[in-house]
């Protein structure tokens, strides 16, 4: 009589591995799921306060036409007491972006949106 070459816990380990690759499946989906629907949340950058020439960085100008920019008025800005320097908070910045006009259309035939 011939014995059967089948281990038990063979069977069983194969039976555990591909139980545990569903339940792995069924997560990763259900991550996916919930990445795609949640709204991602960019934190706030700290407030502190920026030179011209960090203020020049994020707003893709030089550091002489954001002089320009604070002696017109356009950007507001601030006395470090420490070194006597002009400085923007970068909360000032972040508003200065917002409030830019938005437009649609060719360049030279711009509409301004209106929210």
């Amino acid at each position: 009589m011939e014995k059967s070459s089948i281990n038990p816990f063979d069977t069983l380990r194969d039976e555990l591995a591909e139980i545990i690759r569903s339940v792995v499946r069924e997560e990763v989906q259900k991550l996916k799921a919930e990445q795609l629907g949640a709204p991602q949340i960019v934190p706030e950058p700290e407030e502190r306060l920026l030179n011209r020439r960090e203020v020049a960085a994020i707003l893709a100008m030089t550091p002489g036409t954001v002089s320009a920019k604070m002696a017109a008025g356009e950007i507001v800005w601030t006395i470090d007491p420490s070194d006597g320097d002009r400085k923007v908070r970068r909360s000032w910045v972040t508003q200065y972006i917002r409030n830019l006009p938005t437009y649609t259309g060719p360049k030279n035939a711009r509409r301004e949106v209106v929210a």
